[in-house]
């Protein structure tokens, strides 16, 4: 029985318990080309749909998915996000794609509503635990610090000699091989963090008569953005959406009572990764969106696209002060354990963030006037 026990405890130590599926043949998609992307969710996505017929770009993709958003958690270690959570939805909604969802509840685990759809030539993008994903840590399991349960894949191939599974993943150019129970671990891992349940998805091939309205897309994409951001309300210390940015300068000024001493340091450079390397393709994804506005706008020849993309530049530049000003004073021992050397350095982060405030007020207040003005302009 102790035995027993133990083996238990160590099952829930590292998740979620190894899948009994067995794959019974290799299958590989027919002249997948791997598409390199910025984030995880999607240049899973970027894959997918390129692969279906789909000719679409990762700036469409962020700027179809009304990718813009903010979170702060009011957490000792507080995460900082910069988009929604909605994207794939977003996505369906302005494009007309239709996605399929697999779940626990229709699928159990899923493998073979996963193999019947590779061997039909149907990528399928997978929601993962990135912690179980030994590609990324030198083929061991990462940290706890790093489980995640919102990083997203798309598995285009299994190998049945080795039992492994071939995916795709952000910025990686070529294939990554990962054992088919590292994955099913990183499928179902009990995370306090997005646990990921299973969840995958696919899409149709694109139909013949298909064809993207980027206009269309663009201005419905704004609407949702505006909306989404501006009708989210801050709660119990949490920042969330328009009102929890206008509260970020006044919370940048006090971090340090926010966030303990020794600590200070890695949260900053934490945010830094945040905002400007983590998947968010710089400026946390102003930088992606701005890019989608510009290249419709310039596409479509509206003015009201383009006015947006302008209103939108400034932040994008404001974003990334702030990022890399957050990874010096990190790196800035001296300032960081000299108590008046850091609140003035935390006004200057502060002051930042109020310019980033401001510049997105405009952004919001440009997107919300009816776009019947646009219609006059031609």
């Amino acid at each position: 029985m102790k035995k027993a026990i133990i083996l238990l405890g160590i099952g829930s130590l590292f998740g979620c318990a190894g899948s009994e599926w067995k794959l019974p043949d290799s299958v590989m998609l027919d002249g997948f080309k791997v598409q390199k992307g910025y984030h995880c969710e999607s240049s899973a996505m970027l894959n997918l749909l390129q692969h279906q017929g789909y000719e679409i770009t990762e700036n469409q993709i962020i700027g179809a998915g009304s990718a813009l958003g903010f979170t702060l958690d009011s957490s000792s270690f507080p995460f900082l996000g910069g988009r929604n959570l909605e994207l794939k939805e977003n996505v369906e909604r302005t494009t007309g794609i239709t996605w399929q969802r697999g779940t626990i509840e229709k699928h159990g685990d899923g493998w073979e509503k996963i193999y019947s759809l590779l061997k039909e030539d149907s990528p399928v993008a997978l929601r993962v635990d990135m912690r179980y994903l030994p590609y990324l840590y030198g083929e061991k399991y990462g940290s706890k610090h790093m489980s995640f349960g919102w990083h997203m894949i798309c598995i285009t191939g299994m190998n049945e000699e080795k039992q492994t599974a071939y995916v795709t993943d952000t910025e990686n150019t070529g294939l990554q091989e990962i054992k088919l129970k590292d994955l099913h671990r990183a499928r179902f891992s009990n995370t306090k963090v997005f646990p990921p349940e299973g969840e995958f998805y696919w899409t149709e091939k694109k139909a013949p008569d298909f064809v993207f309205d980027w206009e269309k897309i663009a201005i419905d994409s704004l609407t949702e953005t505006e909306r989404a951001m501006c009708s989210a309300k801050s709660v119990n210390g949490n920042l969330i959406g328009f009102d929890g940015l206008s509260k970020y300068p006044s919370v940048l000024s006090d971090f340090d009572e926010r966030v303990p001493s020794y600590l200070l340091a890695q949260v900053l450079t934490f945010h830094y990764g945040c905002i400007e390397t983590n998947g968010t393709g710089g400026a946390a994804f102003r930088k992606m969106y701005y890019n989608f506005l510009e290249e419709t706008g310039k596409t479509s020849g509206s003015q009201f696209i383009m006015e947006a993309a302008q209103r939108l530049e400034p932040a994008v530049t404001a974003w990334s002060k702030l990022a890399l000003d957050m990874k010096k004073l990190s790196d800035d021992k001296i300032r960081l354990k000299n108590k008046e050397r850091l609140k003035a350095a935390l006004t200057g982060l502060s002051q930042s963030a109020e310019k980033i405030y401001q510049t997105e007020k405009k952004f919001y207040e440009h997107i919300r006037q009816p776009v019947e003005s646009d219609k006059n302009n031609q």
